[in-house]
């Protein structure tokens, strides 16, 4: 299982849609990282939502394009993966 670190992403989500989240920490598992990084490159990425900065958990919040953004988050969640996979690290 993989999660989404964006900043408050569990609320935000849970507040959109309480019937489809009954808690407000469900949606913020995914089965794969490509489903966590399309997750985040709409709902938090998106053209109309995304807030100039990168809010994912560890990051350092300066202002990015989205374009860069959309790169930066690729690698945030193949790092994370990596991690996962060679020293156990859950995320």
């Amino acid at each position: 299982m993989h999660l989404c670190l964006w900043y408050l992403c569990f609320i935000i989500n849970w507040k959109k849609n309480p019937l489809k989240f009954p808690s407000p920490s469900f949606c913020r598992w995914f089965q794969t990282p490509s489903q966590v990084f399309y997750h985040a490159a709409t709902e938090h990425g998106g053209k109309d939502v995304y807030p100039g900065q990168c809010l994912w958990e560890g990051c350092e919040p300066f202002q990015r394009q989205r374009f860069s953004f959309i790169t930066h988050l690729q690698v945030q969640i193949f790092f994370h993966m990596l991690l996962k996979k060679i020293v156990g690290i859950s995320w």
